[in-house]
């Protein structure tokens, strides 16, 4: 999960990256969502399960579903963008369109992961 920690970063550093960098960062970043949607969906089956036995409201457990879903939502909208940025890369050129949607939609999945941590931290927000 800490991939979506960083990804905000590399993606700015794609901005100014030549189309041969960009085609190492992006490959990177690929494997790295890759991973971290794997990690969302255990961790949406095993929290869903600890969520029923750790004695937090409703509303909590809502709020929270809803962060982790509209992560999966938006880190799969940023892994296609990221494609479409390979492919231009792998072409010598560079998608700028594709790299800015990268970096926005990456920021927007940090966002909602600091506010994951912070409501599992402090279940008692709502």
């Amino acid at each position: 999960m800490g991939f979506y920690g960083l990804a905000p970063f590399f993606a700015n550093k794609l901005k100014k990256a030549a189309p041969g960098a960009q085609e190492g960062v992006l490959s990177t970043m690929i494997v790295g969502n890759r991973i971290a949607q794997y990690i969302l969906v255990v961790q949406f089956i095993t929290g869903g399960y600890m969520m029923t036995k750790a004695g937090v409201t409703h509303v909590w457990m809502a709020v929270v579903t809803v962060l982790l879903l509209a992560m999966f939502a938006f880190s799969g909208i940023m892994g296609k963008k990221m494609k479409v940025a390979l492919q231009a890369a792998k072409n010598n050129q560079t998608d700028t369109a594709s790299i800015s949607k990268i970096v926005t939609f990456s920021s927007i999945v940090f966002v909602l992961f600091i506010g994951m941590l912070v409501l599992m931290q402090n279940s008692s927000i709502i």
